[in-house]
This record gives C-alpha cells, structure tokens and sequence, in this order.
C-alpha cells in the first residue's frame, strides 16, 4: 500500500488538508443538526474561498446526493476527480449517481476505476 501522505504530486492539490474550517463546518451541520440548506451554504463558501478543494467538491456532491439532485451531485463529482483523480471513493460515488440515472456502462467504469485506486491504497 502506498504511504498517502507520502504521494501528494504538484498537480493534485492536498485533499487530506484540514484548512478548511467553514467546509468542516459544513459537514457538521449536515451530520450532527441535519441542517442540510445551511451545511449547503458552508460548503459554497468553501468553493468560493478555495476553488480547488477536492473536499469541498467531493462534500458538496455528496449532499446533492443525499437530495436526489442526481445531475447536479455528478458535476461536483467530475470536478471533484478533476482536482483529485485517485480518490478512489469519488469514483464509487459517482458509479452509483450514474446507476441511478440509468447510465449502466459509464457506472461499471467508475465502479471498477474505484475498485482499481482502493486496491492501491488510494
């Protein structure tokens, strides 16, 4: 398994970076208050202070998921493995998003591309 830490490449930004203090916000309104309007309006400030978290992206999606905004929750996926290619867990998220909007063979490739970056510690 590859150390993870070890791994951060100048072109993927540092995903496990907790710098992010309205995004951390954020995940606790959804997790612990179920307040899903204003975890939303955390995680948009979060993008707007810092485009390129993978984390805000990923997070963001993940609620619009949670809310059955299918097509919306797949943009932020993309973007998400734009910034973040080997995080392997987007990629299952965005297998089951595809699934649900009855895109059964771009489904398996992103279940599979999971399956290939979990297995190699991503």
């Amino acid at each position: 398994m590859k150390d993870k830490k070890q791994d951060n490449r100048p072109d993927e930004p540092d995903f496990d970076s907790a710098s992010d203090p309205l995004l951390l916000a954020g995940c606790h309104f959804i997790f612990f208050t179920d307040n899903e309007e204003a975890a939303m309006t955390c995680i948009d400030e979060s993008i707007r202070m810092n485009p390129l978290s993978a984390r805000a992206w990923y997070t963001k999606g993940f609620l619009l998921m949670l809310q059955d905004e299918l097509e919306q929750a797949l943009k932020c996926y993309e973007k998400t493995i734009e910034l973040r290619p080997t995080f392997g867990v987007v990629w299952s998220n965005k297998s089951g998003v595809l699934k649900k909007l009855g895109r059964h063979k771009e489904a398996d490739y992103c279940q599979e591309k999971s399956r290939e970056l979990c297995l190699q510690g991503y």
